[in-house]
Parts: structure tokens; C-alpha cells; sequence
């Protein structure tokens, strides 16, 4: 099961890194032209909200349950500590993933709450680029110590 949900959470980060990417461009550009907010914006905040939240479901059940990572890192957490590549994957990767996932929705709520439609794709706009740098600094990019494929399930 750990191959299996792996490969998924591995595939569904580009969504997520994409859907970011094009939400970023959308609500900047729609600031930056002093567009009102629409119904389909909700749909592509809803849309991106969702693919985020699922990878976040896929990252906790590796988590918690199936990674041989993380299972190493709670049996000898000080060591886990020392270790650069244990410290990632047990305690800086998850942790900042949620915190990117709770400024997107929190940031999301503030602006759908507190902003007018004319002001919403600023507001949005600042949540993504915050949101969207905090996940940046998670991913284990292939350059680092830690570093994955850029796709997992092909080898070379």
C-alpha cells in the first residue's frame, strides 16, 4: 500500500504546484487590472482548495501510517533529530505542508469574509504567493540532501 499511495502523492504535488502556479498568475492579473470577483473564481479557488486538501489527506496517511521514514524517526525520535534527512521527513515536510494548507484556507476565509468583490483578488492574491512559498521550502527537491524524483514511477 506504501508504493501505491506514494506514487499518487508524488503525481498529485504537480497538480497542487500548478494549480498554485495558475492561481497566483489569475488573481494577480485580475488585481493588477481591477477586475471584480467572479463565480468562477470561487470555482478555481474551491477547485485548487480540494487538490491541495487531498494531497494533505495522502501526506498524512504516509505519515502516520505506511512510511518506513517516519516509522524510523518515532522509534528514535533524538536521533531522528540529528539526522538531516529523518528531521525533514519526520518533522520540517509535514509540518510546513500544513502550515501552507492553513494559511490557504485561513487566508482564503479572511478574504471571502472580510474583502468586497473588488478587493478579493488582491487579498487572494497575497494568501497564494504566502501559501505557495511556504510549500516551496517543503518539497524535498532532487538537489537536496533529501531530494525525490521530479517523477516518481519512471526509471531511467
Amino acid at each position: 500500500m506504501y508504493g501505491p499511495i506514494l506514487f499518487i502523492h508524488s503525481w498529485v504535488r504537480w497538480g497542487v504546484l500548478l494549480g498554485a502556479l495558475f492561481l497566483i498568475v489569475r488573481t494577480t492579473w485580475a488585481s493588477l487590472s481591477r477586475q471584480n470577483w467572479t463565480a468562477r473564481d470561487n470555482y478555481w479557488v474551491w477547485a485548487y482548495g480540494q487538490i491541495f486538501g487531498y494531497q494533505l489527506i495522502f501526506g498524512l496517511t504516509l505519515y502516520f501510517g505506511l512510511s518506513p521514514m517516519t516509522r524510523s524517526a518515532f522509534q528514535n525520535f533524538s536521533e531522528a533529530m540529528e539526522n538531516p534527512v529523518l528531521f525533514f521527513w519526520s518533522i520540517r515536510h509535514p509540518l510546513t505542508l500544513i502550515l501552507a494548507f492553513a494559511v490557504f484556507v485561513l487566508g482564503k476565509r479572511l478574504c471571502f469574509n472580510r474583502l468586497s468583490l473588488e478587493t478579493r483578488h488582491r487579498g487572494m492574491a497575497a494568501v497564494l504567493w504566502v501559501s505557495t512559498a511556504i510549500l516551496l521550502s517543503a518539497i524535498p527537491w532532487p538537489v537536496l540532501e533529501y531530494g525525490r524524483p521530479w517523477v516518481r514511477g519512471f526509471t531511467p
